[in-house]
């Protein structure tokens, strides 16, 4: 470009405020910038003006209105012929484009105008696309990327689009300078590796009150009474729900009191309500939507679902109730639901009832304005327009934008990582850029001024573990599988003395597994504290499978213990110290309470329901925490079948806690021994095994989990294996406990596990895990028959139905201290359950709780136990009475 000139940006978009909103915003702050700025809109309809004088009405911009034949954005999609994407609409584009003045040093195109993209594309100029999410993404990478276990809604959608179309996208992507996503970290969960192109900037919209607007006059008397909470009621620019939707709609949010609305509606469908209660019903053509949403009088919104509005609403902190109408709406409603921000109704189904009774929860249930919150704070750790600005003008003056205007966008890296958590794999033709398997080769330089990752693991060492130190012997082990290398220093004994040699393992499905001489001779030596290396692959093969840690593959490492309670009573070990607050479910699995109270941790209860850790306990727990006393650093908790409770901690939830731990630098102790025992729920990549929602571990992008799992539940527990994963410099750390206390875990054990692993193959583990879960849930589903027709049907007892694990949560009613009465009357009647004061924080606590077992006891047994049960229950009752 000319020395002096001032940089140019044409900007090209739908004339749908959706699409056009988030660059207007992005022209405000270029010509913040001393930009010259050029506003190219497609002349679809009449709101044209309105999209010029609200979105931008600066006299800076030169604003050109594209004739392109374009009736409505459905248009789009239905004028894409192979041989030319939009071929009706693009010599008008090339026209509008070749005749700006001066030429644009880029062009920036909305996701969906990519007309205008092949136009500049055409002339010569320089262009980059502007995304919504991870989703609009797919389109342009379908064809260079194949996403692995793409939620199903997703891909139906993409199968929408034919293969001509998605192979012009793929090109344009090849193309483009760069691209801006606009999504953020909290709405995307796990995340994968995409081209190194693509940069995560966040919602476009201002990140401090002084940049919004004031509310019009028109508008001010909707907020005249700041008793009565306002909800704001917009279905969309384009696609729209019909006039008989809108009168169901408009009676279901009736039904709810006390409220006043502000609905944008088109004038004729406007008038084709009926009687509408002007006293809390202002309807408008058109309404300021980021000013109206910044009023804190505004409790929440309901929505058709695209992704820029849902983006508005949660930039405030607003929960969602959503409407989804077309594309890529019913795909956010889905997150948005799943995030915990929104609840959803069906465009086809939907009553005034089921919207007056969803309305009322949003008002009323504080979760989802938590959850909106939760999501707020992380729109507001990304850069917005400012950082697009950034990006915009590195690009143009040829600066490395990557080191010098763009941190990562926020604590998942997103700058370089991509937006929807499904792995990448490339296709054999594939010529671009893309890393499978971790982040790009240099990601270093981005991270040059970013510290907000955990890298100072000492401070949370005991000073007993800071102290070990590594094995001096055992550094010299790997020196022994040298070539040509004799040793004279190993301490190990004379294999010829052992009286083993061999040994076959006779399988229940009437199969054997043999552990030859070669093998034999590995288990019976002393191994590799971490464990061996051909079990430790698998693990580590099955952990990147199963959770996908988000991390490069560097920055976690498994260590095989002596069971999933050896790692945690080791890692407890060297984490807590005497006086340390730690904390634990309420109730909590007795193994970690017999771990963590001999160590003198002072215990903090977080209250729990059926679905497990309850967020909002933790948060007034750490928030509340008086500051004379240390905070707790440690969160030791069981997601999958809780022991006791049998919960299941929901997807919403453990992002949560996640992000709590995340506020207030707690590492997660993740123990999921009953990870293979989903009873209920989607299928994960070991084909037809049914896992939880994503793991702790799979969320871990900061590096502050530490999971353990068990072998005990699928294979044996009398094997006695387990395995650990977290970051590395605290797994290093682990095995220097487990040099001081045993060495190494079991050689024989997990020999007869790898051989048994490799005899079966993918497909045979898969198969065992698929026989266990249906052992499982039909001795789970007999214990809840017996239990309903002894203690259910006469009000004698309640639970949770669990979802994974061996346990049910019984609570006895009229029951105060479960303890006396199982180790007195229950004890008499030979009837066997643990009490529930056996899983206190509180030492002596009592509990009308107990825990029961349907892993063991024959089906006769658990009936009769049921029955033995529900008679001393009866009589006690009945002597009250």
């Amino acid at each position: 470009m000319e020395p002096g000139r001032p940089l140019t940006v044409a900007l090209a978009s739908l004339p749908f405020v959706g699409h056009s909103s988030p660059l207007a915003l992005m022209g405000e702050k270029l010509l913040q910038e001393g930009v010259h700025l050029q506003f190219l809109l497609s002349k679809a309809d009449s709101r044209i003006d309105r999209c010029k004088s609200v979105l931008l009405g600066d006299e800076r911009v030169q604003f050109v209105l594209v004739d392109d034949g374009i009736e409505s954005q459905l248009m789009v999609w239905n004028t894409l012929p192979p041989g030319n994407c939009c071929e009706a609409a693009l010599p008008a584009w090339i026209e509008a484009v070749g005749k700006l003045s001066p030429r644009p040093d880029i062009l920036i195109a909305d996701s969906h105008t990519f007309h205008a993209a092949y136009a500049a594309d055409a002339l010569g100029i320089p262009f980059a696309l502007n995304v919504p999410d991870s989703f609009c993404l797919l389109f342009l990478l379908a064809e260079t990327v194949v996403p692995q276990n793409l939620p199903e809604l997703a891909m139906l959608f993409l199968t929408r689009l034919d293969v001509p179309f998605r192979r012009h996208m793929a090109a344009l992507h090849h193309k483009a300078r760069f691209h801006l996503a606009t999504s953020f970290p909290a709405w995307e969960g796990s995340t994968a590796a995409w081209p190194e192109n693509i940069f995560a900037v966040g919602p476009q919209g201002p990140r401090h009150l002084e940049e919004k607007g004031a509310i019009p006059p028109e508008f001010v008397f909707c907020f005249d009474d700041s008793k009565l909470p306002v909800v704001y009621v917009s279905t969309g620019s384009n696609f729209a729900l019909t006039k008989k939707q809108c009168k169901i709609l408009y009676r279901g949010l009736s039904k709810v009191p006390d409220v006043r609305y502000i609905w944008a509606l088109r004038v004729d469908f406007q008038e084709a309500l009926e009687a509408v209660d002007a006293s809390r019903f202002h309807l408008v053509d058109w309404a300021p939507q980021k000013d109206i949403l910044a009023s804190p009088a505004v409790k929440a919104i309901v929505y058709h679902g695209g992704f820029n509005g849902i983006c508005e609403a949660l930039q405030e902190a607003k929960p969602l109730l959503l409407v989804p109408i077309e594309g890529d709406q019913f795909v956010n409603a889905d997150n948005a639901v799943m995030k915990g921000v929104a609840l959803q109704v069906n465009r086809d189904r939907f009553s005034a009832h089921e919207v007056a009774e969803k309305m009322q929860r949003l008002l009323s249930e504080p979760r989802f304005a938590e959850a909106a919150k939760l999501m707020q704070e992380s729109i507001m750790s990304t850069g917005g327009a400012p950082k697009s600005v950034q990006v915009i003008k590195a690009s143009i003056l040829g600066q490395s934008y990557a080191k010098s205007c763009l941190n990562p966008a926020s604590p998942r890296w997103s700058a370089f990582w991509a937006y929807v958590s499904p792995r990448v794999v490339m296709r054999s033709s594939c010529d671009l850029h893309v890393h499978c398997d971790g982040l790009l080769s240099d990601y270093d330089a981005f991270l040059t001024d970013y510290d907000a990752f955990l890298t100072d693991y000492d401070a949370f060492l005991t000073e007993t573990s800071r102290s070990r130190r590594p094995s001096a012997i055992r550094a010299l082990q790997p020196l022994l599988q040298v070539p040509g290398m004799i040793s004279l220093g190993a301490g190990n004994p004379n294999p010829d003395a052992f009286p083993f040699e061999s040994a076959t393992f006779k399988l229940k499905d009437g199969g054997s597994v043999a552990i030859d001489s070669n093998l034999m001779q590995e288990a019976l030596q002393y191994g590799p504290s971490n464990g061996l290396p051909a079990l430790m692959a698998w693990v580590r093969q099955l952990v990147a499978s199963e959770h996908r840690p988000p991390r490069p593959d560097a920055d976690w490492e498994v260590v095989i213990t002596t069971g999933s309670q050896d790692g945690i009573s080791k890692v407890c070990d060297m984490l807590v110290s005497r006086g340390d607050r730690v904390l634990v479910e309420e109730p909590c699995y007795p193994g970690a309470l017999g771990v963590l109270l001999p160590l003198g941790a002072c215990l903090v209860g977080v209250a729990t329901d059926g679905e497990g850790l309850i967020p909002e306990s933790l948060k007034a727990i750490l928030e509340s925490w008086d500051s004379g006393t240390p905070k707790p650093r440690l969160l030791y908790t069981v997601p999958t079948g809780q022991n006791p409770s049998g919960a299941t901690m929901s997807a919403n939830r453990r992002q949560a806690v996640y992000a709590l731990a995340q506020r207030h630098n707690l590492l997660i102790l993740e123990d999921d021994p009953y990870y293979f025992l989903q009873l209920d729920g989607s299928e994960s990549a070991t084909p037809g095994f049914h896992r939880p929602p994503h793991s702790f571990l799979s969320l871990d992008c900061d590096g502050r989990v530490v999971r353990f799992d068990s072998m005990s539940k699928v294979l044996s527990s009398g094997l006695r294996l387990g395995f650990a994963t977290g970051p590395p410099q605290l797994m290093q750390r682990l095995v220097l406990h487990l040099q001081t206390a045993a060495l190494c875990t079991s050689g024989l054990s997990q020999v007869a596990a790898v051989a048994l692993l490799r005899q079966w193959g993918d497909e045979g583990w898969a198969a065992h895990v698929r026989a266990v879960q249906a052992l499982y849930r039909q001795r789970r589903d007999h214990f809840l028959a017996c239990a309903q027709q002894h203690l259910g049907n006469e009000g004698l007892a309640e639970w949770t139905v669990p979802e994974a694990g061996m346990f049910v949560w019984l609570r006895l009613n009229g029951i105060e201290d479960s303890k006396a009465f199982i180790e007195g009357p229950a004890r008499d009647e030979k009837v066997l359950l643990v009490p529930g004061a056996c899983f206190t924080c509180e030492e002596g606590k009592p509990s009308a709780f107990v825990r029961a077992s349907y892993s063991v006891a024959s089906p006769e047994n658990t009936d009769e136990a049921l029955r033995r049960l529900a008679v001393l229950l009866k009589g006690r009752r009945d002597a009250r009475l």
